[in-house]
């Protein structure tokens, strides 16, 4: 007889259970929902911190206020209420502070789309949108976000409503599963599966960058607390593989760090980023990372990534290596990267990938050849760039170009020093690039100060200046070996021996000079090899670092050698 109450009661218990949950909330929303069903946020509630797309269960409905009103209790929400005693059918209350009204037309039911995408979404589900205009959409851009409406096989896969856009239609009458929202603002378009991702763009912030990247998704803006980060603990360097993301630097803890992160690989044995995506990267410094073996120290470039603001310094190897990419560096420094034990390419190396710069400075790096650019069979445009002060233990101090085609614009190449061949610019086997408005300046190499062609090489020089290069042979500015050397409306002076050794053609407006105007008189103090305004420590680092070569930067006494006295010379001119 126990046996049988005790039953009767647990029947009774899970009955009452079940009319519960199935109660219906008849006093609102035409009697649409129960207690208990799961909806989707479709519309703007009213709260800025309730966005749409939010899931929450029913509660209850209210017409206390003559109103459509019903209560969700929503997931993650904690700046709600309880209710506060206006529940008119359904539950009396909720609990606790996720609960919130909302009217009857900004929700639906949260309802899985069974009929597209594997199953994966739901109405109200927000996405954003990976490629530009799809299905020949009007403007449409990838980054788009938008909310889920049904689904259909017929014409694509979804239907969604994007936000902020107007160009497309309202047409849901193609849906074969769920019936979407009527909307009349035409934001409607159909895409396919793979066009589009789960979530919403985020603006994700962290004080660690291995987690942040890790949980990264296309189209997030990842803002990183500004300071110092120790990179690759464990040997491995900080990958970013994720497409159309940003990675941006910010105090935004307010500890009064400014803007910039260092991410410091000293100590480690790998370099310090690895992309191989078409990522943003805004205000950091890649500092003291390794060369593993495959090219690049501070960074290697495998996409077509963005630097803006960026710092590649002290690495022991090339501060970034491009690997059939194609980056773009804005207002960048490559500074006192070593890779003559190393690569080619001091500062940057580019194998088979285009690469672009604005307004950046290469200088005082080092390599076998290459010593500031080391550029093989690929296109650059360089554009107000600064490259000095970098070496070669061989050739190309300033910039070592194989093949390919390139644009000079507006760039200083100056005080670069190589032991044998071009302390400015070395092109070899078929290089074809142009230089206007550019200054190739007290640069050294025993052949070709400014410039050495090798085999096959048709450069053009146009509005700029050739001035006060030095080749302890031939070629003071220009060295040409079965190559012709183009020049137009510059001004050719002070180079020592010679000028032009070797073939070119003059195409009118030039000035010949054996003597410059102002004597090479840059403005700086001999002993400022960075050229900063201020003679310091890095200018005693530098000639401690070139010590016992011709580097012209270096020897700031000009008596060919740097030695001691330039090492006292520094010290003279201190502050």
């Amino acid at each position: 007889m126990k046996i049988r109450v005790v039953l009767a009661s647990i029947v009774l218990g899970l009955l009452a259970q079940v009319q519960v949950s199935a109660q219906v909330v008849d006093c609102v929303c035409d009697s649409e929902y129960s207690v208990g069903d799961r909806v989707v946020l479709t519309g703007e509630s009213g709260l800025g911190d309730l966005p749409v797309g939010s899931l929450g269960t029913v509660v209850c409905g209210s017409n206390a206020f003559g109103g459509n009103l019903i209560l969700v209790d929503w997931d993650g929400y904690d700046s709600g209420h309880d209710g506060n005693g206006y529940c008119t059918c359904g539950e009396s209350a909720g609990s606790g502070t996720s609960n919130f009204y909302v009217d009857c037309g900004v929700i639906q039911m949260f309802t899985l789309i069974e009929c597209a995408c594997d199953s994966e979404y739901s109405v109200g589900d927000r996405v954003t949108l990976l490629v530009d205009d799809p299905d020949d959409a009007n403007g449409l851009p990838a980054g788009t976000a938008g909310t889920v409406l049904c689904g259909t096989s017929a014409f694509g896969d979804l239907y969604v409503s994007w936000d902020g856009w107007s160009k497309g239609h309202n047409n849901n009458f193609n849906c074969e599963c769920q019936d979407g929202v009527d909307d009349s603002d035409n934001s409607h378009w159909i895409v396919e599966c793979d066009q589009i991702r789960a979530g919403a763009p985020r603006t994700l912030y962290s004080e660690g960058i291995y987690g942040l990247v890790s949980i990264a998704q296309p189209f997030d803006t990842l803002i990183l607390q500004s300071g110092q980060y120790a990179v690759n603990g464990d040997g491995s360097a900080v990958v970013v593989d994720v497409s159309d993301i940003t990675l941006r630097v910010e105090d935004w803890r307010g500890y009064g760090t400014g803007d910039i992160a260092i991410l410091d690989a000293t100590g480690s044995s790998d370099r310090v980023l690895l992309v191989t995506s078409n990522a943003s990267f805004e205000n950091l410094v890649f500092r003291g990372g390794v060369d593993p073996g495959n090219g690049g120290a501070g960074a290697r470039i495998e996409g077509s990534a963005t630097f803006t603001n960026c710092q590649f310094i002290y690495n022991s190897g090339t501060g970034a290596h491009i690997y059939e990419g194609d980056p773009t560096f804005n207002g960048c420094d490559f500074k006192y990267n070593n890779a003559t034990a190393i690569s080619n390419g001091g500062g940057i190396a580019s194998e088979y990938g285009d690469f672009t710069m604005n307004e950046c400075e290469v200088s005082h790096n080092a390599a076998t050849n290459g010593g500031g650019i080391y550029a093989n069979l690929c296109y650059h445009s360089l554009n107000t760039v600064v490259i000095k002060g970098n070496s070669a233990l061989e050739d190309g101090a300033g910039i070592y170009q194989v093949g390919g085609a390139g644009s000079y614009n507006n760039v200083s190449i100056r005080k670069n020093g190589a032991n044998r061949h071009a302390g400015g610019v070395l092109l070899e086997v078929g290089a074809s690039p142009s230089f206007t408005d550019c200054i190739v300046s007290q640069n050294t190499a025993r052949f070709g100060g400014g410039f050495a062609c090798y085999t096959f090489n048709m450069p053009t020089f146009t509005g700029g200046e050739i001035s006060d290069n030095v080749a302890s042979g031939q070629g003071g500015g220009v060295f040409c070996s079965l190559s012709t050397f183009t020049i137009e409306d510059s001004s050719v002076c002070g180079n020592a021996p010679d000028h032009i050794w070797g073939a070119w053609y003059d195409l009118g407006g030039n000035d010949f000079s054996d003597a410059c105007g102002d004597d090479g008189d840059s403005g700086f103090c001999r002993a400022d090899t960075n050229e900063d305004y201020n003679v310091d420590v890095l200018d005693l680092l530098y000639v401690i670092a070139v010590w016992g070569t011709d580097n012209r930067a270096g020897d700031i006494n000009g008596d060919g050698w740097v030695d001691v006295m330039d090492l006292l010379d520094v010290i003279g001119g201190w502050g």
